[in-house]
């Protein structure tokens, strides 16, 4: 049994949405002779009070481990929290998101364990062999991405667009067990604790840093994407 959830959050995605970050710096980069192609992108919708999704979880954890440039996202929803329980990594953009995603690509409904490949195709996360099957089909072109000290420095290929298009920073904690997380929180990893947009972009390669402060245990990754195009461009720090 997979758990549907209908409620709309498209007003706090919206929020989310047009609150810009400002990089530090833009210049122009140097483009690429050939394009590179970037990692598979997939996202899991979870939750730890979700019955159905401890497989699903598990999935991600041997893909992770079988295919460790994959950049596999665990977003966690709210809506499985209650007064006296509450999921520690459950996001209300993770809720807005897996919304925007039933509207693009008309899911019919939300649910858990729910996986979206490379921002285009809906498999139910309990079913390895099918995501991995349309991971293997990513087009998209690679986002550099470094850390430099205080800053990650980030290498936006150049991408023929008839439209600008967004580029989100998604910050992920790769370990709850590194956390020093209830014991019970073990099994997670790359959970997103934070999304931001950081602007609309309209294909020029581009150099910019952004400051973090992130340690060890922390992992960012860039999407390029529109909602119905799917990713355009990703990349992730190790």
């Amino acid at each position: 049994m997979t758990f549907k959830h209908t409620n709309n959050y498209l007003a706090i995605f919206g929020l989310l949405a047009t609150a810009l970050v400002f990089a530090v710096f833009t210049t122009p980069a140097h483009a690429q002779d050939a394009a590179e192609k970037a990692p598979a992108v997939v996202e899991l919708f979870t939750s730890k009070y979700c019955p159905a999704c401890p497989p699903a979880d598990s999935n991600m954890n041997t893909i992770l481990q079988q295919n460790p440039n994959v950049i596999a996202i665990g977003c966690h929803v709210t809506y499985f929290d209650r007064n006296n329980r509450k999921d520690i990594y459950s996001q209300i953009f993770c809720d807005a998101r897996q919304n925007i995603y039933k509207m693009a690509l008309r899911t019919r409904g939300i649910y858990t364990p729910m996986a979206i490949v490379n921002g285009q195709t809906v498999v139910d996360a309990r079913d390895k062999s099918a995501i991995m099957r349309n991971a293997n089909k990513a087009k998209h072109q690679l986002v550099g991405m470094e850390i430099n000290g205080e800053y990650l420095d980030i290498q936006l290929p150049k991408i023929p667009l008839n439209k600008e298009v967004d580029v989100w920073l998604v910050t992920m904690e790769k370990s709850a067990k590194s956390a020093n997380k209830p014991t019970s929180y073990h099994r997670y990893q790359n959970a997103a604790t934070d999304m931001k947009k950081l602007l609309r972009w309209n294909g020029e390669a581009m150099a910019m840093a952004y400051p973090v402060d992130g340690g060890a245990n922390t992992r960012y990754a860039i999407l390029v994407q529109t909602y119905q195009g799917g990713i355009l461009a990703a990349g992730q720090t190790p």
